[in-house]
């Protein structure tokens, strides 16, 4: 299931990770791999679902927490990405995509000024986040969502990251 997922085949991958759960319903990592791949494909409103559970079978996990967020971020739910990327940047600072992200989310949010102190503190740290900004722009366009992908790209004009 993890070289399926690894060699793009999304499909096979979730078959094979469904078959686990199927033996196993509580396996936490077959749930975790589910969401992940769901969010590969786009498909984000059902990785909410995978996502959730592995977080119910393992609260404290990084990578759990993180699709949950991009999940909840690409639904529109972004109070709830907010939440759990701040539960991650509590126990892992160091993580950059999460800081990234939940700047992404308060400015869609309507939260500019906490959006700017994330942005801040990385260029600080000497941190770029603007690739990773810019796909996350890019995703949303994909999904039709150009004015969430304008905001964004809004953001990083205003912090001179264009």
């Amino acid at each position: 299931a993890v070289q399926a997922g690894g060699l793009g085949k999304i499909e096979e991958a979730l078959d094979l990770w469904h078959r686990v759960i199927r033996l196993n319903p509580d396996d936490a990592f077959a749930h975790f791999n589910i969401g992940g791949l769901l969010i590969k494909a786009g498909r984000y409103d059902e990785s909410l679902k995978a996502s959730e559970k592995a977080r119910k079978l393992n609260p404290h996990s990084r990578g759990t927490l993180y699709n949950l967020s991009i999940a909840d971020f690409f639904s529109g739910n972004y109070e709830n990405a907010i939440s759990s990327l701040e539960i991650i940047i509590q126990n892992s600072p160091e993580y950059i995509p999460a800081q990234a992200l939940q700047a992404a989310a308060l400015y869609l949010g309507g939260e500019k000024e906490k959006a700017f102190t994330n942005l801040t503190i990385l260029q600080e740290r000497g941190i770029a986040y603007d690739n990773f900004l810019h796909d996350i722009a890019e995703r949303m366009i994909s999904r039709g969502n150009r004015e969430s992908a304008s905001l964004i790209l809004e953001m990083l004009s205003e912090c001179n990251q264009i």
